[in-house]
C-alpha cells in the first residue's frame, strides 16, 4: 500500500486507549498496549473483502507527506471494530485509519 493511502479518512469515532506495561524491574523501556476502536458510518461494505487498515505510526510526520514508514499496521472486518497493537514502543503514537472500498 503506498504512502498516500494512509491519509486521514472521516470514518466517525475513533477512540484510542493507551495503558503502559512496565518491564519486570520497571525500568524505562516500558512498552505500551494500544487500543483503537473504529467506528465506520459511511455507505460502504465492511467484511473480509473491504476491510478499514488502523496504521501506527511513531512520528507525526506521515501528516506532511514525509517519508515516514509505519511501525505496524492491524485491520478490522467490521463496521465497529476494534485493533491492539501489542509492545508501542514510543508516545504519543499517532494512528490512521484507512478503508478499501474494493478490496
Amino acid at each position: 500500500m503506498k504512502r498516500r493511502h494512509f491519509a486521514f479518512c472521516a470514518f466517525g469515532l475513533l477512540f484510542v486507549l493507551a495503558t503502559p506495561r512496565m518491564g519486570v524491574s520497571g525500568q524505562s523501556n516500558a512498552s505500551y498496549k494500544l487500543e483503537v476502536h473504529v467506528k465506520y458510518t459511511g455507505a460502504g461494505a465492511v467484511n473480509e473483502q473491504h476491510k478499514i487498515y488502523v496504521v501506527l505510526w511513531d512520528s507525526a510526520d506521515f501528516m506532511n507527506g514525509e517519508n515516514a514508514m509505519p511501525v505496524a499496521m492491524l485491520t478490522t472486518s467490521s463496521k465497529d471494530g476494534s485493533v491492539t497493537f501489542d509492545d508501542v514502543k514510543t508516545t504519543p503514537a499517532y494512528v490512521s485509519t484507512v478503508y478499501d472500498p474494493t478490496g
